[in-house]
């Protein structure tokens, strides 16, 4: 059986470029804090305790909510997940209802589900032909807010996985004449107060509580988050007890002292460093734009590259495997489309160089390739964009009554029982007691032939043979090896072989029976 340990120590041994989350990218040079067993400790006299804290803890949080400019600031050892769990749940009243952002992350969900309340749903506009989701407009929040009289609060993703900002302070206007609160998942913007390059802060714009993953983009170990507190909407002892309920009562002071450690560089070294990072991720976009295939999306915040090859000669799925198998660089997260890179303050200047010479290569590669790997006029359907849903039944009642596990292809028209997601960034694409329409069930389908990460489908005995999209254009295995034949062995032409194979996965894919997939359903 492989080690976890032993794997990870062979993988961060090797000479991958990680464009990918966490923020402090092993970079051990500037963030090492030595061997966490020697650090390793309990409750004992004089550390604080992270469940009643009144001395050492409390005045780090206090100096950490100083900083950000919050009235108060939780450290949280559980994620932005516990800190999602807890924002509602601080503010939830049984059976009442809360407006949510479609496009919110799967946490969100949960705790509507465990609050039993009745999400009311804001939907994203649309930004592009690529399938990204945009912002949350004021106006729609407005209309929803008058129509719907119970609303306890409003909650909203800013930034989006993507990096899309919505207008927070024109929100925070709206929901705040109603009397109530806002809450903005800001995971992806735990960066965004140190320098004047990327958007301001949901918590300098009126936004009532603020959650923050500050180990995805500032040098801070994984599972570690902040939750800001500012405003007078908010009961803050029931923040604290709903804390106290959700995060692990055996809280890591590897973790904590790792969170204190990040505010501390930020406060001292944060300054000279960021202006450097900025001056080195503006740098590295103009090259982009140099570029005559591979495309940069450009989105609110700097810091998230989204990639993409506008006539379809390269897919993003394609341009991921070729960046990791033949350049050792890995990347966030793949689509269909398009790819993201995720950079932060930790990354090193020659992270920025080999990323962007394997970019130059493989975008000089795509003048031998003519033909389009998939249809790029279908692009416009935004396969993955957040499709609407019909609810039917409150999550609480579909996801406690009797369920039967139903094949995808099966389960069109019937009400869901469960969750699922594409992984990342975590999105429900159909939640409990919605009706499962066509599209989910071809969006599903489309993300399962992809190879994308699937939340919330289960496995069958039965084999069920789902079709590859035709929109691939896949070639005939003759077409292909009469290319490699043609093909000298040179770095840049390597690339297209790298193409090339992961089109013929594809084929073998489509011919290959899997394993069916299925989808809790209510019966």
């Amino acid at each position: 059986m492989e080690n976890i340990f032993h794997k990870l120590l062979n993988y961060c041994g090797q000479d991958f470029v990680p464009m990918h989350m966490p923020g402090h990218k092993r970079n051990i040079e500037e963030f090492a804090m030595g061997n966490p067993y020697g650090i390793d400790i309990t409750e004992i006299d004089g550390f604080d305790n992270l469940h009643n804290p009144t001395g050492l803890i409390m005045n780090s949080m206090n100096a950490t909510a100083q900083m950000y400019g919050a009235k108060n600031t939780f450290y949280l050892v559980n994620g932005s997940s516990v800190g999602i769990l807890t924002a509602i749940s601080a503010v939830a009243i049984k059976g009442h209802k809360v407006i949510v952002a479609r496009n919110c992350h799967r946490s969100v969900y949960n705790a509507v589900y465990l609050n039993e309340l009745n999400p009311v749903y804001v939907y994203p506009d649309s930004v592009n032909d690529l399938g990204i989701n945009g912002q949350i407009s004021k106006k729609n929040v407005d209309k929803l807010l008058n129509e719907n009289k119970d609303v306890l609060a409003v909650v909203i993703t800013s930034p989006t996985y993507e990096g899309i900002i919505s207008d927070i302070s024109a929100i925070a206007e709206v929901v705040h004449k109603f009397g109530i609160p806002l809450i903005v998942d800001e995971a992806h913007g735990a960066h965004f107060h140190f320098h004047e390059a990327f958007p301001e802060s949901a918590l300098d714009n009126g936004a009532d509580i603020v959650i923050q993953s500050i180990h995805k983009t500032l040098p801070a170990f994984t599972q570690t988050a902040l939750l800001h507190v500012k405003g007078d909407l908010i009961d803050i002892s029931k923040v604290s007890r709903y804390l106290d309920m959700y995060q692990s009562t055996s809280p890591s002071y590897i973790l904590m002292a790792g969170i204190d450690n990040c505010m501390e560089f930020l406060q001292t070294k944060g300054p000279d460093m960021f202006e450097k990072y900025v001056g080195n991720l503006k740098a590295f976009i103009s090259n982009i734009e140099k570029l005559k295939y591979i495309s940069l999306f450009h989105t609110d915040d700097i810091s998230k590259l989204v990639l993409y090859v506008p006539d379809g000669r390269l897919s993003g799925k394609q341009l991921y495997n070729i960046l990791l198998n033949s350049y050792h660089i890995q990347l966030e997260m793949a689509s269909l489309y398009y790819v993201i890179a995720m950079t932060s303050v930790g990354d090193k200047i020659e992270y920025y160089d080999r990323f962007m010479n394997a970019l130059i290569k493989i975008d000089n590669s795509l003048d031998h390739q003519n033909q389009a790997v998939y249809d790029c006029t279908l692009i416009g359907c935004n396969k993955f964009e957040v499709l609407t849903a019909k609810v039917i039944e409150s999550p609480y009642m579909a996801m406690n009554a009797e369920l039967e596990l139903v094949e995808v292809e099966k389960s069109i028209g019937r009400i869901s029982g469960s969750s699922v997601c594409i992984y990342p960034p975590g999105n429900p694409l159909i939640f409990p007691g919605e009706i499962i329409s066509v599209d989910i069930i071809n969006c599903i389908k489309e993300a399962y032939n992809l190879g994308l990460e699937i939340i919330g489908l289960e496995e069958t005995d039965d084999n069920l043979n789902i079709e590859t999209e035709d929109d691939l254009n896949i070639e005939t295995k003759d077409d292909m090896n009469n290319k490699i034949s043609d093909i000298i062995t040179d770095e840049i032409d390597r690339v297209i072989i790298d193409q090339i194979e992961v089109k013929k996965e594809s084929e073998n894919s489509k011919k290959s029976k899997k394993r069916g997939i299925a989808i809790q359903c209510m019966k």
